[in-house]
């Protein structure tokens, strides 16, 4: 999912954050033909992730994330794993994701906003033959975007579309966020975002066994995920932000709801 909601607004000067995510236990992983693939052990994947974002002269912008993934695989074997021979082993991965660093340009300023972006996402995950854990893709990732919004001072729309083109053998992907938030009362807003990843299935990279048994970062990943987001501003731009997201369908996601937490400044 995007670290940040999409969106086309430059920062006047600065925005970060520091986030938690979780995905609680979970051993069931979305497929494309409808059906689950069962992991060989109960899997626990956390994510403590450091956003930056900077804003020049209305015009420019630039982006930085860096995920740190924390995950775990269980003591138990599951019943009838997809793969059932040759179990991985128990054990946890604290390692970094791929980085992300990107670039923004608004194209069209006032009440309608049009904004392009780059992202690239660098292959700085790592993986454990051992235990089949993965922190990332073992690809690097350009990712252009143009993304629209508007708003007032108590709703706002933001809609973004963007193309992932990957090396290494993957698959390229269609990703499209869509967010709609509005503040109730002063200083909380409240969002409900969708946000689909589509794999175009042109890759053909070979995983080795360990690595499906976990189904962690592997080719051909793709979603519809729907959510509700929040935050609220303390004091002086310092707030507090929160959400929660599930998966409707998807292929090699995990088959579980993922919240965040974040502490979140802008100057």
């Amino acid at each position: 999912m995007v670290a940040y909601g999409q969106n086309a607004w430059i920062q006047d000067k600065g925005y970060s954050h520091l986030a938690f995510n979780t995905i609680p236990t979970y051993s069931k992983v979305y497929q494309s033909n409808g059906e689950n693939w069962i992991t060989t052990r109960p899997l626990v994947d956390n994510t403590l992730q450091l956003y930056f974002e900077y804003g020049m002269d209305n015009k420019y912008g630039i982006i930085f994330n860096a995920p740190y993934k924390m995950l775990q695989s269980g003591d138990q074997l599951n019943d009838n794993p997809s793969i059932p021979d040759n179990p991985v082993q128990a054990g946890n991965l604290n390692a970094l994701g791929n980085l992300q660093i990107g670039f923004k340009y608004n194209l069209l300023g006032g009440k309608h906003l049009l904004t392009g972006q780059l992202l690239v996402e660098l292959p700085t995950g790592q993986f454990d033959a051992n235990t089949g854990l993965n922190t990332g893709l073992d690809a690097t990732t350009i990712a252009p975007y143009i993304i629209y919004s508007t708003g007032s001072e108590k709703l706002y729309f933001n809609a973004s579309v963007g193309f992932g083109i990957k090396n290494n053998n993957y698959s390229d992907d269609w990703r499209l966020n869509t967010e709609l938030g509005f503040k109730p009362i002063k200083k909380l807003w409240i969002a409900g975002v969708i946000d689909i990843v589509s794999s175009t299935n042109n890759g053909n990279v070979v995983h080795p066994e360990t690595l499906l048994q976990t189904g962690l970062y592997v080719n051909n990943q793709e979603y519809f995920s729907y959510g509700l987001k929040g935050s609220f501003d303390i004091y002086k731009g310092l707030g507090l932000s929160g959400a929660m997201f599930g998966a409707g369908s998807g292929n090699f996601v995990a088959k579980a709801p993922s919240g965040n937490l974040a502490v979140y400044y802008k100057w």
